[in-house]
């Protein structure tokens, strides 16, 4: 595989941020693929501006440069893509243990705890947060994934680790490689089938939130509960609501239960 660069930090408030700053600083240094990883991110960013913290050396905290020679407008699928490239990468890792993607940008393993209110007995492995980088018509694709944590390292009880999972002495080098060679090929793979909703099977195949009892929870109140039917040409989540068909592009989905 080419040799794309990778620029390691100790400490850094979010991986996504230093990056944003060093690739518009000097663009020629952050080509398609380059990456940028902290040993410890003390400010990690999620959606609807959610701040958290991993503990120093035990988690993989990384951002990927992308450039996709798609149009800027089927970029919505970056995030279930780069979930799917996740899910492959790590399945090597935890044999026997099944991953999926949670719509729109976490990955879960599957029935490996007791049940808990939202995630049944799933847990939560890892996220990611995708944000624009303009005017170089990049995207900065922020991965942050649970390695070597002990159950008392871990967050929320929602959470697990590689480790937990069976993975023996996690390696973050070897990690990142597979993820960012997996992100990297299925890139490519949209950009040769033209964007657009190219591999919304294979998206499909691997998410856990479709044909799932679900709760759309919003900030006003007037939650959504129905089944998680389906995915639209752009990779908004479509939920059958009572024969009625809500379309939604953000937003906190919890999971209930599979019919």
């Amino acid at each position: 595989m080419e040799n794309f660069p990778v620029r390691r930090l100790p400490r850094a408030g979010s991986t996504n941020d230093e990056l944003r700053a060093a690739a518009l600083a000097e663009p020629e240094s952050w080509p398609h693929g380059s990456a940028l990883m902290a040993d410890h991110q003390f400010a990690g960013k999620g959606r609807a501006g959610r701040v958290w913290e991993t503990p120093a050396g035990v988690a993989l905290t990384v951002s990927i440069l992308l450039r996709p020679a798609v149009p800027v407008a089927d970029w919505t699928w970056l995030p279930l893509l780069t979930g799917l490239a996740v899910q492959r990468a790590l399945v090597p890792f935890v044999p026997g243990v099944e991953l999926a993607v949670k719509w729109p940008n976490d990955l879960l393993a599957v029935d490996v705890a007791e049940e808990i209110d939202g995630f049944g007995g799933d847990r939560k492995l890892g996220g990611i947060l995708v944000e624009g980088l303009l005017p170089d018509q990049a995207a900065i694709v922020g991965v942050g994934l649970n390695l070597g944590q002990r159950s008392s390292e871990l967050p929320v009880p929602s959470a697990t680790s590689l480790a937990i999972l069976g993975a023996a002495d996690p390696d973050r080098e070897v990690i990142l490689e597979a993820v960012r060679s997996e992100l990297l090929a299925v890139t490519a793979r949209w950009e040769a089938a033209g964007g657009a909703a190219a591999l919304r099977e294979e998206i499909s195949a691997v998410c856990r939130t479709l044909g799932m009892r679900v709760r759309l929870e919003r900030p006003a109140g007037d939650d959504v509960v129905g089944t998680a039917s389906r995915l639209d040409e752009t990779g908004r989540l479509v939920i059958d609501s009572g024969g009625t068909e809500v379309v939604i592009d953000a937003g906190d989905v919890r999971h209930l239960r599979r019919w």
